[in-house]
């Protein structure tokens, strides 16, 4: 019997964790810890229910706010739920606060998540650090806590260390101390105390201790950017000292900590995680061999940098208010990853792998960061801040796309007498697959337009508008292009040739009649497209006919304007699909 998933009671809200490591002990592999959790009481209640497992809880005190105790009945772990409950002997009042006290210890695990332990050689000498790995609902191993995203508190961690060790948090170290070791005779350990953090979700709480060679940089706004790597590797983490300037100008808002930490972890589960100013990686995502790495390798580490860097603004001060929103996290960074990179290195041309033509920079950047920053936000309030601040009719359109499984095949034709008509079906590459939902999307059409005599005069980008899925009122439905829709503006009809999805900014493919192919072949042949659309619609030709949209001798008639084309893509496409 399958258990029922339920979210946290919403009777009491966290508003402050202060989490005390007293020790993380790294050759019996465990931690002990301290934390008093501040709480606002939103209903009169005498449970507490918060995330907790595979943690040993020793001690629980629960302190109103006016310092009287209220007693503990009893402590209940439900295993199914990863929950624990306290039961108390009397009754907090809706609209007070209270302090929880407990006393916590559990194992740094080899499982690559929580709080676990990681090994690496240096010099022929196994060495063993400590990291966390919370996301999506793990911290719950590292601490007693509301392990929801949109539960969201501010922190204030310290850690006691060996002193040749080196702890690591979300924050900037306040001060340091040193007292006697509670693990070795008449050693010595010292603590660390780090700045409380900005309100932020469990999830992105950072934990490290070990040791690290260091290379650090400060940005042009001053903020401290430290690459943190294994013993001896330090020279391979200088790549990444880039970006964050590049995010604080693009999205309007300043990074709101006074550094950012990258650290290269030798066993990583993830590629990388986005906790708020201490970044964690796989070494692989990180380091580079300088005059090395080849441009392959330099390529995929600006990507992975930049799209955690970006998550520092999309993901971490906006917060997706469960995890079924995951995809706003997750789309804004991988978007603007290509965006950071093609700022700091244009002459690798990023865009060319990326489909996009309105970037919606003022909208998506200032308004909807703004709104909803220290805060969380569902797909809907992402669309109509968007909407609000561009004016464009995105919550439809947006749900064409988020709400429906795959992508469009549009074809455009020429009817009997002349005239431009569109159809939109959905692409399926098995040709006997129909659809059973009679799918339809919002589509920004653009085409690129021959003109004079031959169509060699060069293509003219025609912006048409937005192809609403209203204009298709039934299944495989057409419409004339130059006939009064929503659309907008139309087509020239007496074009010598028309290229659907001009500069490939539009997500679906572009199909044509028998003519419509044919008359393409000219403006292909004469390299009047761009390298971009060439490849594409050669891609498009073949992709089709896999999927019975198009007969093969087409395709191969098609294939043959590119005999002498000099780029190395187009050959590339042909030797794949020939």
């Amino acid at each position: 019997m399958t258990h029922e998933f339920s979210r946290l009671p919403t009777n009491v809200k966290p508003i402050k964790y202060t989490l005390h490591y007293d020790v993380v002990d790294l050759t019996r592999f465990r931690f002990e810890g301290r934390e008093e959790v501040s709480i606002a009481v939103t209903q009169d209640t005498k449970t507490i229910t918060c995330h907790a497992i595979e943690l040993w809880v020793h001690s629980v005190k629960v302190v109103r706010q006016d310092g009287t105790a209220v007693a503990c009945l009893e402590t209940r772990f439900i295993e199914e739920d990863q929950t624990i409950t306290f039961v108390l002997d009397e009754t907090l009042v809706a609209g007070t606060t209270a302090t929880i006290h407990l006393a916590f210890s559990g194992l740094l695990n080899d499982a690559l998540r929580g709080f676990y332990r990681s090994e690496y050689e240096h010099d022929g000498q196994k060495r063993i650090m400590a990291a966390s790995q919370f996301q999506a609902c793990d911290a719950r191993r590292a601490f007693v806590c509301w392990d929801e995203p949109a539960i969201k508190a501010t922190f204030e961690i310290s850690m006691a260390t060996p002193v040749h060790l080196t702890a690591i948090s979300n924050m900037h170290v306040l001060s340091t101390s040193v007292r006697p070791s509670t693990l070795t005779f008449n050693g010595a350990e010292k603590v660390w105390h780090f700045a409380e953090t900005p309100i932020m979700s469990t999830y992105l709480v950072a934990l490290v201790v070990g040791e690290f060679d260091t290379v650090s940089d400060y940005t042009d706004e001053g903020v401290l950017v430290n690459i943190y790597t294994p013993l001896g590797k330090a020279v391979q983490g200088q790549f990444a000292l880039s970006a964050l300037s590049f995010f604080t100008k693009a999205f309007g808002l300043p990074y709101p900590l006074k550094k950012l930490d990258n650290l290269a972890i030798p066993d990583f589960a993830a590629g990388a995680m986005e906790n708020w100013g201490c970044i964690l990686y796989r070494e692989t995502a990180l380091l580079i061999e300088p005059g090395q790495s080849s441009k392959a390798k330099r390529t995929q580490v600006a990507l992975t940098v930049a799209h955690e860097l970006a998550h520092q603004w999309f993901g971490n001060l906006v917060t997706m208010e469960w995890w079924t929103g995951l995809w706003l996290n997750e789309g804004f960074a991988h978007f603007m990853e290509y965006d950071a990179v093609d700022h700091i290195f244009p002459e690798w041309n990023m865009w060319e792998n990326f489909v996009q033509e309105v970037t919606l920079d003022s909208a998506f950047r200032e308004d909807a960061l703004l709104r909803f920053s220290y805060s969380n936000a569902v797909t809907i309030d992402l669309w109509e801040a968007l909407e609000e601040a561009s004016d464009l009719p995105l919550s439809a359109m947006m749900n064409t796309w988020t709400k429906q499984t795959g992508f469009p095949v549009v074809t455009l034709s020429r009817t009997p007498d002349g005239a431009l008509s569109l159809a939109q079906t959905r692409f399926f590459s098995d040709p006997s697959v129909v659809d059973p939902d009679d799918s339809r999307w919002d589509l920004p059409l653009t085409a690129q337009v021959g003109h004079g005599s031959g169509g060699g005069g060069g293509p003219e980008l025609h912006r048409v508008g937005i192809w609403t899925a209203s204009d298709l009122p039934a299944r495989d439905a057409a419409f004339e292009v130059h006939a009064p829709t929503s659309v907008g503006s139309k087509f020239p009809s007496d074009s010598p040739w028309i290229k659907l999805n001009g500069l490939q900014q539009g997500f679906y493919i572009d199909n044509y009649d028998a003519d419509g192919w044919l008359r393409l072949q000219s403006p292909c042949q004469q390299l009047v497209l761009s390298e971009v659309d060439r490849m594409c619609l050669l891609d498009n030709a073949f992709v089709l006919t896999r999927a019975g949209k198009l007969d093969l001798a087409n395709a191969l008639e098609f294939s043959s304007a590119f005999a002498n084309d000099p780029s190395y893509l187009i050959w590339k496409s042909l030797s794949t699909h020939l």
